[in-house]
């Protein structure tokens, strides 16, 4: 014997039925149908039926309280009909607004999308381009062409994990393109971004981790130095949005010549655990 199907019914009042409004406007409807009260007014000639009461004071009392009751209950329908509508049209207003989220979030999701991929593609570009420079500039250590701006490149691919070169670092490498010891520039930041790195990292203090990089390690300027304002200019570089000053910084050469002379700013960022190179150039301002 076939067993009769059961069919679960769908829930009127879901958001998503579209009749929803509709039906519960209809089920305002038949709620007022059942709760009328037509028996009140089929009582009131019961009570008048007996004109040999009597008690006629009971009578006129009862009749004044059925009144009143009457009014009372007609009262409360009439309060319960309007908060029934106000009901109603709240609910409307709350899907309207779930649909207008609903919207909102699925736009999101698809601006979202868009970013993503447009952050890809920008990556892309920037590995691209900076393979273009680390090629060109290997091009130029085997050509016997090597300048302080490739020394950057090739420790930022090398160590990128360890060493952050800012952009003010690269430019001031293009200015001094004349200088002419790139060789001793570039084992000066292996030697910083391996062992001088490693010991920091290991929590040495400046003192015991410079040691490896011998007389080419400065880690502060002159007070004189150090309390003018326009040395802290030059040597202010932002990071991480942030101004950060580097008195630190690396040295080779003591002449006033950028053919010979060279300076490394940069800062430890402990809690990174990165070297952050700010400059690589010609010798900042000096108080003398």
């Amino acid at each position: 014997m076939n067993e009769p199907s059961h069919t679960v019914p769908s829930n009127p009042d879901s958001p998503d039925n579209p009749s929803s409004s509709s039906l519960r406007r209809t089920k305002h409807q038949n709620y007022k149908s059942r709760h009328s009260f037509p028996w009140l007014a089929r009582r009131r000639p019961q009570a008048n039926a007996d004109p040999c009461s009597s008690t006629g004071t009971t009578h006129g009392t009862s009749e004044h309280q059925l009144d009143a009751l009457t009014q009372r209950i007609a009262s409360l329908e009439a309060e319960l009909e309007s908060r029934l509508e106000a009901w109603i049209e709240a609910q409307e207003g709350r899907e309207q607004v779930e649909q207008s989220l609903r919207t909102a979030d699925a736009a999101l999701a698809s601006e979202r999308a868009l970013v993503t991929q447009l952050r890809a593609a920008i990556d892309s570009k920037k590995v691209q381009g900076r393979d273009e420079h680390l090629m060109r500039h290997i091009r130029n250590l085997v050509a016997d062409r090597l300048t302080p701006e490739g020394c950057l490149y090739f420790v930022q691919t090398v160590c990128g994990d360890r060493v952050v070169v800012l952009e003010s670092a690269f430019a001031s490498a293009r200015d001094a393109s004349d200088f002419r010891h790139p060789e001793r520039l570039l084992k000066l930041l292996g030697t910083f971004a391996t062992d001088y790195h490693q010991a920091l990292a290991a929590g040495k203090g400046d003192c015991e981790a410079s040691i490896c990089l011998g007389n080419s390690f400065a880690g502060k300027e002159s007070d004189t130095t150090r309390g003018n304002s326009r040395a802290i200019r030059e040597r202010t570089f932002e990071y991480n949005g942030r101004p950060v000053v580097m008195w630190p910084h690396l040295r080779i050469g003591m002449s006033n010549s950028v053919s010979d002379t060279i300076r490394v700013h940069f800062e430890w960022v402990a809690v990174e655990k990165k070297l952050v190179i700010g400059w690589c150039g010609e010798h900042r301002y000096l108080v003398r």
